[in-house]
C-alpha cells in the first residue's frame, strides 16, 4: 500500500527482456534503500525489488502488468516515480493507493497556468463511474485531486511542487500515463451488483 506521495524520482539505465518478462534497472536514488523483497512503486504500479548492484535497484514484470500499464513503452533514460510502502508509522499524505493500475489514460491537453499545469486525461468509458469531481486519482503514481470530469476523462492541476518533484512535467499531449480510481469508488461500484436496485427510487425497478 502506498500514498501517492512521490519520495524521489530515478533513471532508467537498463531494459531487459526474456520469456515474456520485462526487466527494468534504475539508479538507486540518494538516501533510498530498498532490499530484495521489498515493494516499491514505480509510476504508480506496485513492484518487488529483485535485486540490483552497483548503485541499481532492479524489478521484473510479466505480461499481464505490461498490458495493463505503460511500463512496457519506457526506454532508457527516461525519468520515473518511485515510493517506498507505507509503514505503520507512516504519514498518509495523501491517499490510500494500492499499486494495482486499472487502466492507461491518454494526455489529450495540457494547459500553464501561471507556475502551475492543467493535464486533461481522456480515459475509457468503463471507469467515469470511479472518477468524481474534487474526488482522489493516482496518475503515474502521484496522489491528485480531479479538478473537473468531461465527457470523456477528466482534469488534474499540478503545482510547481509536484512538476519539480515528480516526472509529471515531462509528460505530453498523446502520451500515456498509468492511472488507479479511488478504492473505495472501486469496492463500492462492486458492492452495488449485489443491490441491483439500489441506484433507483424505492420501488423503481430499472
Amino acid at each position: 500500500m502506498f500514498s501517492g506521495i512521490v519520495e524521489t524520482t530515478s533513471e532508467i539505465v537498463r531494459l531487459t527482456r526474456s520469456r515474456g518478462i520485462l526487466t527494468i534497472s534504475v539508479k538507486t536514488p540518494k538516501g533510498f534503500h530498498a532490499r530484495r523483497g521489498d515493494s516499491v512503486s514505480i509510476n504508480g504500479v506496485c513492484s518487488t525489488v529483485v535485486g540490483g548492484s552497483r548503485g541499481t535497484i532492479k524489478f521484473e514484470y510479466m505480461p499481464e502488468t505490461l498490458r495493463r500499464t505503460n511500463l512496457g513503452e519506457l526506454k532508457v533514460g527516461e525519468t520515473v516515480n518511485l515510493e517506498r510502502s507505507l509503514t505503520p508509522n507512516s504519514l498518509l499524505g495523501g491517499h490510500f493507493v494500492s499499486g494495482h493500475i486499472d487502466t492507461v489514460g491518454r494526455i489529450r491537453r495540457v494547459s500553464r497556468e501561471g507556475d502551475s499545469k492543467t493535464l486533461e486525461i481522456a480515459v475509457p468509458k468503463t471507469f467515469f463511474p470511479l472518477v468524481a469531481p474534487k474526488g482522489s486519482v493516482a496518475v503515474e503514481g502521484v496522489s491528485l485531486t480531479v479538478v473537473e470530469k468531461s465527457k470523456d476523462g477528466f482534469s488534474v492541476a499540478l503545482i510547481p511542487y509536484t512538476l519539480s518533484h515528480t516526472n509529471l512535467s515531462t509528460k505530453r499531449v498523446g502520451g500515456d500515463v498509468n492511472l488507479e480510481f479511488d478504492i473505495f469508488a472501486k469496492y463500492l461500484k462492486e458492492m452495488l451488483k449485489f443491490f441491483p436496485y439500489a441506484a433507483t427510487r424505492k420501488g423503481e425497478r430499472r
